[in-house]
């Protein structure tokens, strides 16, 4: 399982979100905001 942490630094507000790659290759949202 591998987990990805993107950051979005935007201009106004910031974001994030984390997605988890599952061994069958499908991306797999966790957070965001």
């Amino acid at each position: 399982m591998t987990l990805a942490l993107g950051i979005d630094p935007g201009t106004a507000t910031t974001g994030y979100g984390l997605v988890r790659l599952m061994p069958d290759g499908e991306l797999v949202a966790v957070d965001f905001g």
